[in-house]
């Protein structure tokens, strides 16, 4: 029996001079270096975005797996909504909207409000209705916004920081393959 029989198409037996050269590193290392130092301020950042709690001896907030509620940016205003998207307008005067949207992307809110698409696609569909917001005091509301809001931040600077992470890693992984980098003892 021949090795190439026993290799059963699965192992690529090119010649190397027949595979493409690996491309020269693009990157410089000086910017990578400086890259981790920008990496690390945007883990600062996103850290200082948290809202400051501490433990409260107050009731719960008590109102309806993870629904998301968000408040629309100027930029959103008027756009079409996508689909299983709910548009909820608040009256500013009774409600600040990142409360609203804090107390509606409760956990709890797909088990009180949420069932199952009667369509096939196993889809959630979340029925506002049966939600229930708690009537607080307007400057109460306005400081369970603020944390909200922040909060928020803290969601769209994760996203950030995984994005930049991937891409930092990448490019290191790749400047130590092509020797561009070295690792420190």
């Amino acid at each position: 029996m021949a090795a190439i029989d026993v290799l059963n198409d699965q192992v690529d037996l090119t010649p190397q001079r027949y595979l493409p050269h690996a491309a020269e590193a693009s990157v410089d290392p000086a910017l990578i270096l400086a890259t981790i130092d920008d990496f690390g301020r945007l883990i600062d950042d996103v850290r200082r975005s948290l809202p400051l709690v501490r433990k409260s001896t107050a009731e719960a907030l008590h109102a309806a797996s993870h629904a998301d509620a968000q408040v629309a940016t100027p930029e959103q205003v008027g756009a079409e909504l996508a689909p299983g998207v709910q548009l909820l307008r608040v009256d500013k005067n009774l409600f600040d909207p990142w409360f609203v949207a804090g107390i509606l992307s409760r956990t709890d809110n797909v088990r009180v409000a949420g069932r199952a698409s009667s369509s096939g696609s196993g889809a959630l569909r979340i029925d506002i209705r049966r939600l229930a917001i708690p009537v607080v005091p307007l400057e109460q509301q306005r400081a369970y916004g603020e944390a909200f809001q922040r909060l928020a931040e803290f969601r769209t600077g994760l996203g950030r920081v995984a994005a930049a992470g991937n891409a930092l890693a990448r490019d290191i992984g790749d400047a130590l393959t092509s020797g561009v980098l070295t690792i420190t003892p």
